[in-house]
């Protein structure tokens, strides 16, 4: 029986960045086996016998092209390794699917508590201020205080006895708290997808309970299109910040004076290996960058990129 997935709470998808502004061998320097290490924890710059490497597969002229080169370079490698790094932080699509259901069900729970109170009670989240027009990337960092509010509220409202009432603003006042912490626990990505799904408009007021109900009801349709499409979706993402690397590495490559075609092919025969001298290229940054990156991952990047440009006629 395959494993449940379970959500993972609280990832805020922060990376720590071993080689910010140093090289691989400034960070071997400091005694890092880079072999042991995750993908993508290598140093961001090139070495000078990284970057001389590279410098043979282009037509640089003069010293000043040289260095500006030198510093793309360095900001593609910068870019790719922390992609890489924020990839691996990222939960699995089975765990934002899980994280999602439970969130669909906190709120069910909290809605299903409110509508035992109608008529709504007027009752403002005391003790928080008010937001000027909030969009959706408020809502996560928003909402969750003013459930909290709202379960504070609850409590305070119980009458003596008046047992049904009562029981009705006790159940709200737990569900409230149960829908604000995994609000406030849901990890970036699923908040993301989440977001997504909301219309960008200015509409997301949450200053009356009836408004933190009514919110919530929103969010409950963009949480259940996150979750059908995170189901839709299946396994892993496709990395298309390789793709983007490969393009930023074209524009160096024409930039110098290079024709960025590709061919995984030599003669009749086909290893999917880059062979054209664009290929090569960027395959040997690459080898320097990701050396667990298969040649064949390079080869279907720089297609992507080909066929993606306009062609010229």
């Amino acid at each position: 029986m395959a494993k449940r997935a379970k959500p993972d709470w609280g990832n805020l998808g922060v990376i720590c960045v071993n080689g910010h502004g140093q090289s691989d061998d400034q960070l071997l320097n400091r005694g890092i086996v880079l072999s042991k290490q995750r993908r993508g924890d290598r140093g961001c710059v090139l070495s000078d016998k990284q970057f001389d490497r590279l410098a043979t597969h282009l037509n640089l002229t003069n010293p000043n092209q040289m260095t500006e080169v030198r510093a793309h370079l360095d900001s593609i490698r910068e870019f790719y390794l922390k992609s890489r790094l924020y990839e691996a932080a990222t939960p699995t699509q089975a765990e934002r699917n899980a994280a999602l259901a439970i969130v669909m069900d906190r709120i069910a729970a909290f809605c299903a508590a409110a509508e035992t109170l109608a008529p709504l009670p007027e009752w403002p989240p005391s003790g928080l201020p008010s937001v000027d027009d909030p969009s959706p990337f408020d809502l996560f960092l928003l909402l969750p205080d003013r459930l909290c509010a709202v379960a504070d509220m609850a409590l305070e409202g119980i009458v003596p006895g008046q047992s049904e009432q009562a029981a009705h603003l006790r159940a709200l006042s737990e569900c409230a708290m149960a829908l604000a912490s995994v609000l406030h626990h849901l990890d970036h990505a699923s908040q993301e997808e989440v977001i997504r799904q909301l219309p960008f408009t200015r509409n997301y007021g949450m200053d009356t309970f009836a408004e933190v109900v009514s919110l919530t009801r929103r969010l409950d349709d963009a949480v259940r299109l996150a979750l059908e499409s995170g189901r839709r979706r299946g396994g892993p993402r496709a990395f298309e910040e390789l793709v983007q690397a490969v393009d930023r590495l074209r524009e160096v490559y024409e930039d110098c004076g290079g024709a960025f075609t590709h061919t995984p092919r030599e003669k009749t025969q086909y290893d999917g290996i880059p062979k054209s001298p664009a290929g090569r290229f960027v395959l040997a940054f690459f080898e320097i960058c990701d050396p667990s990156l298969s040649p064949q991952s390079v080869s279907s990047a720089m297609a992507k990129v080909i066929s993606g440009r306009p062609q010229i006629k």
